[in-house]
């Protein structure tokens, strides 16, 4: 036991006999130890004790670094020094420390601000009220936009984009980030697109800037850099945000693109359901263009985003119908109200339905049990009806089609045509909209066998059958099974002179009396072209101030055909 304590002490001795060795020089340590005669312990003794020294001085360094950093203005106003030396062709780089960073020509060099372009015009300006962010050059180093991503977890990706010039971005958070291919592009697009720039390391470690540095210099950006980067580079930017960590330093620099951008109110989150019933498309952009509708609350925010739920149908035709308006509301929709409000969304599944729902529409609700329950058992839901509802004529969550009731909206914004519908002028082209067995086609047959009109065509726009009544007709009649909803609502606009309900209490009583009184599409679309109706009085008269012109009839095909006479004798007197 004595032996052991003092070969303990002995290893005690000699460690603190090397402490003012290794503290001006580990070498020395080594050249002292090699001159006595050691056991492996007190090799190992030595060696644990000088790893330990090694890694206490890297902190202390990393602390040192962190201190002078911290101590760094969020924001530094300063004159843009990165330029091309006088009289040289050499673009030099002056830094804080006493050497200067000397870089390639700058005849062509893109690492040098007086070599990039100017393009003597002023940036496009978005119109979406976004902020981009542009990560410039192959990097890898993501990690800081994905810490500040999940620290701010509500931002929505209509208020935030990120762009990356020469990578494809980060796996997570895809939706926030937009790939850019590296092109003689490049510079007119940061130019353009970028609000502020991210400094990250490049994949390739030879190039001595940051991505877009060059671009925050020359375009005069703000740039988010690393601590260590800013102390180099602080002297060449305008504005350049280097906080604790460069997450911190995102968000100053967004605050200083837009300083009130973190007080934005959330997205306001619109679900317009649709997916009981296979039909009723052409409503849908109205519900969103004219929002808030009547009864249904401003959600007050800055931004409305729509999520549709539109119908999988078993049936090739109507599924067909439902992909061309998912197709038609991705694109043509979403380009047509940008700003405010824009469809976030068109799904299939139930499952698929957002988490977060601030109101919801059903766009087709009939007076059934289940449509009832919607309405009673939720306080966000709204129902627009296609029926009365006696139940809820005066619910403040009810909504009909027609002028009929009190509460109700015309849902008449359907597709634009630019072009001029073309005209024919020895022509009168009568159009039904919808299925013909809902319409009563005697009426045409009647005008068609005692008055045998000239000039005239008639275009039944629906899926169905022929009615059987205009066999013998074909000459003057033809059906549309156009599943497009683009082309459909375009063979309105250019087919149709005038739009008939052919709606009588004989053969359509639902349209005219009962407890639940249905809605025609017909007017509608008349509405929404601006096309002259053929209606049936009781039908026509809530309307009158909406159409561009009505003839009526009462429930005889006699009187049917004079309103038809009307009609095309006015058409034909005015061209």
């Amino acid at each position: 036991g004595e032996q052991k304590a003092k070969s303990a002490a002995n290893d005690v001795l000699l460690v603190c006999e090397l402490i003012p060795f290794l503290l001006v020089d580990p070498c020395k340590v080594l050249s002292a130890t090699s001159s006595r005669v050691m056991g492996a312990r007190r090799w190992m003794t030595v060696i644990w004790f000088c790893a330990l020294c090694f890694i206490f001085y890297d902190y202390v360094e990393l602390g040192l670094k962190a201190s002078s950093s911290a101590s760094l203005p969020v924001e530094f106003d300063g004159p843009p020094l990165l330029e091309q030396a006088s009289g040289s062709k050499d673009c030099i780089l002056s830094t804080s420390t006493t050497q200067n960073a000397q870089l390639e020509s700058a005849e062509g060099n893109v690492n040098c601000p007086s070599a990039l372009p100017q393009f003597g015009r002023a940036r496009h300006q978005n119109s979406t009220r976004a902020i981009h962010l542009c990560v410039v050059g192959a990097t890898s180093h993501f990690s800081a936009v994905n810490v500040f991503m999940r620290e701010h977890p509500t931002i929505s990706p209509y208020w935030l984009r990120f762009h990356v010039f020469g990578s494809d971005g980060p796996r997570a958070k895809r939706r926030y980030w937009t790939a850019h291919n590296i092109s003689s592009t490049l510079n007119e697009e940061v130019f353009d697109v970028c609000d502020g720039i991210i400094g990250l390391p490049l994949v390739d470690e030879s190039t001595l800037l940051p991505g877009g540095l060059v671009q925050a210099v020359a375009y005069d950006r703000p740039i988010a850099l690393y601590p260590e980067d800013a102390q180099v580079y602080r002297r060449h930017l305008k504005h350049i945000f280097a906080n604790e960590s460069l997450s911190k330093s995102i968000e100053d620099l967004i605050k200083h693109v837009e300083p009130g951008f973190f007080e934005r109110q959330p997205d306001c989150q619109v679900f317009i359901d649709n997916h009981l019933v296979d039909y009723h498309y052409f409503l849908l952009e109205s519900f969103m263009a004219l929002y808030p509708l009547p009864v249904i609350p401003d959600c007050n925010h800055d931004y409305l985003r729509f999520t549709f739920q539109i119908h999988r149908s078993e049936n090739p035709f109507q599924r067909n119908r439902g992909l061309a308006w998912k197709d038609y509301a991705l694109n043509a929709m979403l380009k047509k109200y940008q700003g405010g409000r824009s469809v976030k969304e068109v799904i299939w599944s139930i499952s698929e339905r957002p988490s977060e729902i601030h109101y919801e529409i059903k766009a087709s609700c009939y007076c059934i049990k289940e449509h009832v329950a919607w309405l009673r058992n939720s306080t966000n839901t709204y129902c627009v009806f296609h029926e009365s509802c006696n139940e809820f004529e005066n619910s403040p969550k009810a909504l009909w089609l027609s002028p009929q009731h009190k509460q109700y909206i015309l849902p008449t914004l359907l597709p634009d045509f630019a072009h001029v519908r073309p005209v024919n002028e020895t022509t009168v082209n009568f159009c039904v909209i919808g299925h013909p067995t809902r319409r009563n086609y005697d009426l045409v047959a009647h005008f068609l066998k005692t008055r045998k009109p000239q000039g005239v065509y008639f275009h039944n726009l629906g899926w169905g059958p022929q009615p059987e009544v205009m066999n013998g007709f074909e000459h003057l009649f033809s059906r549309y099974d156009e599943a497009d909803f683009l082309a459909f609502e375009r063979m309105v606009h250019e087919l149709c002179d005038v739009v008939l309900g052919l709606l009588t209490r004989d053969t359509t009583p639902d349209y005219f009396d009962g407890p639940k009184k249905k809605q025609s599409g017909s007017m509608l679309q008349a509405i929404a072209y601006n096309r002259p109706m053929v209606l049936h009085e009781d039908l026509a008269e809530p309307y009158r101030a909406y159409l561009s012109d009505i003839e009526t009839h009462n429930d005889t095909a006699e009187s049917f055909s004079s309103a038809m006479d009307r009609t095309i004798d006015r058409i034909q007197r005015t061209g």
